[in-house]
């Protein structure tokens, strides 16, 4: 078995879970950031609107990744497991219209319970705080200084 074809399998789907972790790691960074935009604009259902289209645009980006890793894995399986001559000749990347069936649908990985407890709590946390800004403003207002954002 080639194993520089077994470390390229390896290195892809490392690449994709990175990816998919890195855009966790990006909505919620950029959602935090537009939280501390709702104070500063009178926009404040235009700011959540768009911070609801953006969370839903990176569950999707994390979803597409985490299939990919699981077409991936699906092909290092199928490389390991077959060892006869002509698997080990064939070193394709592509996945398989197999590979693609046993990944699942987008949608199917997207209602992962990972996904969906991420990617929910980040929409919960949302609607709270666009809808409930003024009650968080109030406890960081202490009407002595100028450093709090809302004095």
């Amino acid at each position: 078995m080639n194993t520089k074809y077994l470390e390229l399998i390896q290195n892809i789907v490392s690449r994709m879970s990175e990816s998919s972790f890195r855009v966790k790691l990006l909505s919620l960074v950029t959602l935090v950031a537009s939280w501390g935009l709702l104070n500063r604009v009178d926009y404040h259902n235009y700011i959540f609107v768009g911070m609801c289209i953006q969370i839903c645009v990176f569950w999707y980006l994390s979803s597409f990744y985490l299939r990919c890793v699981r077409m991936y894995r699906n092909i290092y399986d199928r490389v390991v497991s077959d060892s006869s001559e002509k698997s080990l000749m064939d070193f394709r990347l592509t996945p398989t219209d197999e590979d693609r069936q046993r990944a699942g649908l987008l949608i199917e990985v997207m209602f992962r319970p990972t996904e969906v407890c991420f990617f929910m709590a980040l929409l919960v946390a949302n609607v709270y705080c666009a809808y409930s800004w003024e009650d968080i403003c109030s406890l960081f207002q202490c009407g002595k200084c100028c450093c709090c954002p809302c004095c």
